[in-house]
């Protein structure tokens, strides 16, 4: 009985706050490079329970509402010290349940209202906190600009980050601001791959499993070659072909050398010139166009300026 009421306690008040924490305040997957023994993910559920229960704690002492609501049992200080003490000896001792059958078992009962009223006030602390971590997490790319923020709970993220998560999804850039991931992939076997980042995933360690892209293209080395061969003048820059299917995926270990860019998207550096046209000429109609086949690199950006002064 001991044991099992150890492991409910234990459960209830380390392992499942540790577990919440881990699956819903973060914005970014949360890996260990070594798998965590029983002892490490107690004090990892003791550092993250430990400010719900403090708070929980003083917010009882303090406020009757919290201290008696909800399972309201009217009673002093002396006889909730008194079921405490009772429930714990019957639980010890067979002989003194069995001697103090009903006392034992309303003492018990007085115990589980008190742990339940305190459980309810301890997870709503803890969703507080959650909550926060979810924002400061959320807003990484605005609030890493305040030296405070980067030394201290800035450290506290980037620590149980994969490094992987950080650099393939834009997780430092400002969230008004995030940029298109573009990356160049030379494989194992000779391919340059290009293509936007849709998704990856990653090992048990954090390191990277693959990678899953769109709008790739592939280089045309050895086109290039033989053009240059034949004695003729090759654009380089006109040896991309594109690879037919909607997605791509690159397994990370014929992943030789990687480039990664993180370029504005079209649609936001339009809205970027539209704006700074219409500062030029406030008093005309702005209408910026693009090729509908063009990218920032080969596309073409030509504005429309219609009205007069």
């Amino acid at each position: 009985m001991i044991a099992l009421l150890a492991s409910a306690l234990l459960g209830f008040y380390i392992l499942l706050p540790e577990f919440l924490f881990k699956k819903i305040a973060f914005n970014f997957r949360v890996v260990t490079k070594t798998p965590r023994v029983r002892f490490e993910e107690i004090v990892s559920g003791v550092e993250v329970s430990l400010l719900p229960f403090i708070c929980a704690l003083f917010a009882s002492k303090i406020f009757w509402f919290v201290g008696h609501w909800p399972f309201p049992l009217e009673e002093s200080v002396a006889a909730k010290y008194s079921d405490y003490k009772v429930a714990v000896t019957a639980l010890c001792s067979d002989q003194y349940f069995r001697e103090h059958y009903d006392a034992a078992w309303l003492a018990i009962d007085h115990v589980r209202q008190f742990q339940c009223r305190f459980l309810v006030w301890m997870y709503c602390a803890l969703t507080v906190e959650i909550a926060c971590v979810v924002v400061l997490t959320y807003f990484f790319g605005s609030l890493s600009k305040n030296e405070f923020y980067r030394k201290t709970f800035g450290k506290f993220v980037l620590g149980r980050a994969s490094n992987w998560d950080i650099l393939l999804t834009g997780f430092a850039f400002p969230r008004g601001s995030r940029p298109q991931i573009e990356v160049d992939a030379m494989t194992t076997d000779g391919h340059l791959y290009a293509g936007t980042v849709a998704d990856f995933s990653l090992k048990a360690d954090g390191e990277l499993s693959g990678l899953l892209l769109t709008e790739c293209k592939r280089y045309r080395f050895q086109h290039l070659e033989d053009d240059r061969r034949a004695g003729l003048n090759p654009d380089p820059k006109k040896y991309w072909t594109e690879i037919p299917g909607a997605k791509l995926y690159l397994f990370a270990e014929r992943i030789s050398n990687l480039n990664i860019r993180y370029e504005t998207p079209q649609r936001e550096l339009l809205q970027d010139v539209r704006r700074l046209l219409q500062t030029l000429n406030p008093d005309e109609q702005i209408t910026v166009t693009m090729e509908p086949d063009g990218n920032l690199e080969n596309g073409e950006i030509e504005p429309e300026i219609d009205g007069s002064r």
